[in-house]
């Protein structure tokens, strides 16, 4: 019924044109498409929902779009569509057309270079590496600034000689950077410099080294101090503090190498305060290792349900049919059941995933927890705020609410058609919703409300702690 429903609904209120694939009005329409077709959400905010309301924004914008030319007003229309779903996951995405500039500059110029002027060069001259990429930093007197130039890189769309960053000195200890992502998205940064060391936010840290050569220690230590993706460090009263600035993979990797070696120390009661303070990246789960040592109680996760719509099935089954590790196959054997399973009854929900975590009581007592959250916390940080404070009764969340994006989740990216433009549509809805509980209009509230103001969070926490 849901089925008949839904390609009913598509039929009446869609009208995809024979026209210029890349006018605006065909990439309203193919937007409108997408989401009717295979958002998450689109069940419980039209079909379900304000009908009426999502019908009549969809015309009065097809009537503006017969008369969009530009690529920005088009694009700004296509946003006002989305944001009738108040949903920070479903939005638009464009690829860059624009591609870092080329030099003459080789590896071997560079290192010629760096060896023939070793006692001429300036501060910041010579090989960094970051992202896993080998940069030779030289100064660039047309435009007063260092450029990156790649000498290696991990993938090959990047080759040698092509900028990866530039760099401005912008004070005694202050840089910024218009810098190049792995995915060739450029971004403008700020940063700090600390000897052989450059802080650029949330893309990484640069260290001056050779590739291949193994990490000084004083590198690791200045990671660990003061990285924007992951910092580790026992504070001067004992308290473990640890910030995860990315839930990435990488971050996971290196956060559970960190537990493994101080498991003896999490278990012996410290009081942990996880700052998660501007973390939005990604839908890779923050390392759930962390959960051990702050779980007082048991919990049941609420859990999610797939949207099995034709495109979501193709766009899940390919990187498990294409997993060389026939180990690897056999894991995911239930999520290919699924999945097959919703090739036979299309255009439905799947059965709901969820996730139980039993507790026993005999083991050791976590201390205090202190999560430190605020504005721009979003996605797989608040996942794990929500499941942290469910299954830790010592467990309080410090700072503001939090973005609110996690209704719906696991976005696929969709193309409109031309011009490099994209949508991401959520394909999950959390079971959560069923019982009158939603995130993404007011996020995860604060247990303890912090202004803006306050200068050191960490300090208001552990004064907090010696008041309560």
């Amino acid at each position: 019924m849901k089925s008949l429903l839904l390609s009913t609904f598509i039929l009446i209120t869609l009208t995809i044109r024979a026209q210029d694939s890349c006018s605006c009005m065909h990439k309203l329409d193919k937007l409108i498409d997408i989401v009717a077709r295979n958002y998450a959400g689109f069940y419980d905010k039209v079909l379900n929902g304000d009908r009426d309301s999502h019908n009549a924004l969809a015309e009065q914008l097809r009537k503006v779009a017969l008369s969009v030319e530009s690529d920005t007003a088009c694009s700004r229309l296509l946003e006002t569509y989305c944001s009738f779903f108040h949903d920070k996951q479903l939005g638009l995405y464009t690829r860059s057309i624009v591609r870092p500039d080329t030099t003459s500059w080789t590896a071997a110029s560079l290192m010629n270079y760096f060896d023939t002027h070793a006692d001429h060069l300036l501060e910041l001259e010579g090989i960094w590496c970051i992202e896993q990429f080998e940069l030779g930093l030289i100064y660039s007197e047309s435009t007063g600034r260092y450029q990156g130039v790649v000498m290696h890189a991990p993938l090959p769309e990047w080759k040698e000689g092509m900028v990866k960053c530039t760099i401005a000195l912008a004070g005694p200890d202050s840089v910024r950077s218009d810098y190049w992502r792995i995915n060739m998205r450029r971004v403008l940064v700020g940063g700090f410099r600390v000897k052989d060391h450059i802080a650029l936010g949330d893309i990484g840290v640069l260290h001056r080294r050779r590739l291949g050569s193994v990490p000084l220690s004083n590198e690791v230590a200045f990671n660990l101090e003061h990285s924007y993706e992951l910092q580790w460090r026992v504070l001067d009263d004992s308290t473990l503090y640890i910030k995860v600035g990315a839930c990435l993979p990488r971050v996971n990797v290196q956060l559970d190498s960190l537990i493994k070696a101080n498991s003896l120390m999490l278990q012996q009661q410290p009081d942990i305060i996880i700052d998660l303070r501007h973390s939005n990246t990604s839908n890779a789960y923050l390392n759930n290792g962390l959960l051990t040592y702050i779980q007082s109680r048991p919990y049941q996760d609420p859990g999610y349900r797939y949207w099995l719509s034709p495109a979501n099935i193709e766009w899940r089954m390919a990187p498990v049919t294409s997993q060389r590790d026939k180990r690897q196959r056999s894991r995911s054997k239930p999520y290919v059941k699924m999945l097959r399973g919703g090739q036979e009854l299309l255009n439905s929900w799947s059965e709901p995933w969820s996730m139980q975590l039993p507790y026993d009581s005999t083991r050791f007592r976590p201390g205090r927890v202190a999560i430190l959250a605020d504005t721009a916390t979003n996605g797989s940080a608040e996942l794990f705020l929500i499941m942290a404070r469910g299954l830790g009764d010592r467990v309080l969340i410090f700072g503001q609410h939090t973005a609110g994006g996690v209704d719906y989740g696991e976005p696929a990216l969709r193309p409109l058609g031309c011009n490099n433009m994209n949508v991401y549509c959520p394909t999950t809805r959390r079971n959560w919703l069923d019982h009158g509980v939603a995130y993404n209009a007011s996020g995860v509230q604060p247990n303890v409300q912090l202004d803006t103001g306050v200068n050191d969070p960490i300090d208001f926490v552990r004064a907090y702690w010696q008041d309560h």
